[in-house]
């Protein structure tokens, strides 16, 4: 349990991603405020304006992602092809000085059937993590994907989730 206090978003974020790396970590609850430095005070105008352009200018972002900022809070909505975008868009907001926090309420299209979304899945984990059929279960049910099984650490777990959010039909 994280609680306390953060000088940026940016900075609440790498505290909780670094305290997954800490050994036999398992879960983290992230209560840290955001208290922003004077000079980081920005108003929803001004930051409204930089998320605009941060999804505009970043690649990975396709068009129609779009931001609103409400009391210093980035709320992004659209729809994207693929999980993978969605959280490209959150990237892409994240490092802006001046925000509290990101909520991402974009949509990831529903596109592949699931059979073909489950063999894709187990077809990466086999090539890039070189883990065999039965260390890890997907299930892949409309568009959600659930996997089970033990990895050795949390940095690979979180390889996998961003390889399974890359293929076509994920939603989550």
């Amino acid at each position: 349990t994280l609680e306390g206090t953060a000088d940026s978003y940016a900075q609440k974020w790498a505290v909780e991603h670094a305290t997954y790396r800490v050994r036999g970590v398992r879960g983290v609850y992230n209560y840290l405020d955001v208290k922003l430095p004077k000079d980081d005070e920005h108003s929803d105008v001004e930051l409204e304006r930089a998320a605009k352009h941060a999804l505009e200018w970043d690649a990975r972002v396709p068009r129609g992602v779009s931001a609103q900022v409400v009391n210093g809070d980035v709320h992004l909505h659209g729809t994207v092809e693929r999980l993978a975008e969605k959280t490209a868009a959150e990237e892409a907001v994240r490092y802006l000085v001046g925000i509290h926090g990101v909520i991402n309420m974009i949509t990831v299209m529903q596109g592949a059937v699931a059979a073909e979304v489950k063999q894709d899945i187990e077809a990466v984990i086999r090539r890039r993590f070189e883990l065999g059929p039965d260390t890890i279960k997907v299930k892949a049910e409309n568009g959600f994907v659930t996997l089970t099984g033990m990895v050795p650490s949390v940095v690979m777990r979180e390889d996998i989730e961003r390889a399974v959010g890359q293929a076509p039909g994920v939603k989550a």
